[in-house]
């Protein structure tokens, strides 16, 4: 018998919700406004927006029953929080190009999806790095900065400069 549980896998969990994040940014690039792609899109996001959900309710679970997590508790739980915001925000997107039946897209559509694409796939890259701690610092520091810029650049594509 143990005295201490095993250590649950918290960066595993962060990993496979940087993932669904991923997906999430893969998938809004790959709709075709003013198709039948909208309605497929919206529900693959939905998909990915609950299982997503269970990850976050897994790391909450595991957290809770952990005697001595890896990092505080309240930085896991804003972790996952913040994780998750990213792909209920993705998909509320999805969600609503299919509820108001947008017929047609635009240049600054097609940016915002690009960007969004870049900036998930960076975040996911982020994520992957916090497992290794200080040893991945400066890499951690250039994908923040990356985040950073293509937000900058979200912004100026959602205002139309």
């Amino acid at each position: 018998m143990q005295f201490f549980p095993k250590t649950p896998k918290f960066f595993d969990a962060f990993e496979k919700l940087a993932d669904q994040i991923q997906l999430a940014g893969v998938t809004i690039t790959q709709v075709k406004v003013g198709t039948s792609s909208v309605t497929m899109c919206a529900k693959k996001l939905r998909e990915l927006e609950l299982t997503a959900d269970e990850i976050c309710h897994q790391i909450s679970n595991q957290v809770n029953a952990t005697f001595i997590p890896p990092i505080d508790r309240e930085d896991i739980q804003a972790l996952a929080r913040n994780l998750d915001t990213i792909i209920d925000l993705i998909e509320n997107s999805g969600s609503l190009l299919e509820l108001y039946r947008i017929k047609t897209s635009n240049q600054w559509f097609t940016s915002y999806c690009k960007l969004l694409k870049q900036a998930t796939t960076t975040t996911a890259e982020l994520v992957r790095q916090l497992r290794f701690g200080n040893k991945k610092i400066n890499k951690m520091r250039q994908l923040s900065i990356e985040i950073h810029r293509t937000h900058f650049k979200t912004n100026f594509v959602l205002i139309g400069q």
